[in-house]
């Protein structure tokens, strides 16, 4: 009797031993499911960064483009502005001038 009971005793030891392992088998299978899935979390978290990032290299290139555009025109109408103050200055010089030669005829027509 005493063997039967340290083999009934013996069986299960190495049967929860055997239930024990299966439980560190489970945890280790939800541990690595885990693992596995922050990967890809971290995968495609890494992927939007990029995606990101590469998004705003363009909208940075698309406002330097838009400050450089923006300066042009800004100089083109510096330019335009800047001839049309030099022919107001003109036009009013020979309206001047005009005044002037128009004055000594009206002059010379009453003298006569």
């Amino acid at each position: 009797q005493e063997k039967e009971k340290q083999l009934a005793d013996l069986q299960q030891a190495s049967g929860e031993g055997g239930k024990g392992m299966a439980g560190l088998q489970d945890q280790l299978q939800a541990l690595q499911k885990e693992k596995d899935e922050a990967q890809i979390a971290l995968k495609q978290g890494m992927e939007d960064m990029e995606r990101s990032q590469h998004e705003a290299q363009v909208l940075v290139e698309q406002l330097q483009q838009m400050e450089s555009e923006k300066k042009a025109a800004a100089h083109k109408h510096q330019s335009a502005l800047k001839e049309a103050n030099e022919s107001i200055e003109q036009l009013q010089s020979d309206n001047t001038s005009l005044q002037s030669c128009y004055d000594h005829e009206v002059e010379a027509s009453t003298a006569n």
